[in-house]
């Protein structure tokens, strides 16, 4: 149960991560937004 718990801990923080990159990305490069 333990190792359940950390696994789902890790995936849900390394998606927290992957969203957040990919909106701070989106948001401070103009060009993105431009293409």
């Amino acid at each position: 149960m333990v190792l359940a718990a950390l696994i789902v801990e890790t995936v849900i923080a390394v998606m927290t991560a992957g969203a957040l990159a990919a909106w701070s990305r989106k948001r401070f490069t103009p060009r993105s937004e431009a293409n």
